[in-house]
């Protein structure tokens, strides 16, 4: 698989000519005025500050081991819950050990997308980092399995990452079961407060695993 922040490292861009002044958040705030090209990774790293910036205030000040906690069971083991067999990460737990979860405020807005991933082609409209659609034109089995290898990789179920100085993890938070229909298989992840390079890493897995189409939304 090629190494995590391929894509931003071969400066694909995500059209010719895009304007940063053609990026807005939800609430109407422009991001800047510059005309500038700007490659996928970059365009991911501003959809993720829209959520992790208000989820980094949420846990700021608590105690480490009450933020982004994996749900264990009463041996210590990760939580599973549904088919797929991945574990679950909530965002916080408060003083009372009760869940609590930050929900995105904002979304920035672009006009969708799409470009050739070796053999996939990768359609990219607006979405929420926490909140990541995904429709899949691919074998079901194979699909499951590139997802939840990845799903791993940037969960960390052993807790051996140390948090960054904005008290976040980078991990992913969740993963829904593949739910096939007509022709698509359609899923939904909370990237958490993963790198943006996790879903440059995503894409890749899926090209791997032979999917003609991708497209993420919310």
């Amino acid at each position: 698989m090629p190494p995590v922040g391929k894509l931003k490292r071969r400066g694909l861009l995500i059209w010719g000519g895009l304007s940063l002044s053609r990026l807005s958040r939800s609430q109407g705030s422009r991001i800047t005025t510059r005309s500038t090209d700007m490659t996928f990774a970059e365009l991911m790293d501003r959809v993720r500050a829209a959520y992790t910036q208000d989820l980094a205030n949420a846990i700021r000040g608590r105690q480490p081991s009450l933020c982004e906690p994996v749900l264990r069971r009463s041996d210590g083991s990760p939580a599973i819950d549904h088919e797929l067999g991945t574990p679950v990460r909530v965002d916080f737990l408060d003083s009372n050990g009760a869940s609590v979860s930050v929900d995105s405020k904002e979304k920035i807005q672009f006009d969708e997308f799409s470009f050739d991933l070796n053999r996939t082609t990768v359609a990219v409209a607006p979405f929420a980092w926490d909140w990541l659609a995904l429709e899949i034109q691919g074998d079901v089995q194979t699909v499951e399995a590139s997802c939840k290898h990845w799903f791993l990789r940037w969960f960390d179920a052993n807790d051996q990452r140390e948090p960054g100085r904005d008290g976040l993890l980078g991990v992913v938070h969740f993963m829904g079961n593949p739910v096939p229909k007509d022709d698509a298989i359609f899923m939904r992840i909370d990237l958490g407060s993963a790198a943006a390079s996790s879903l440059d890493d995503l894409l890749y897995a899926l090209s791997d695993a032979s999917v003609s189409r991708v497209r993420l939304s919310s």
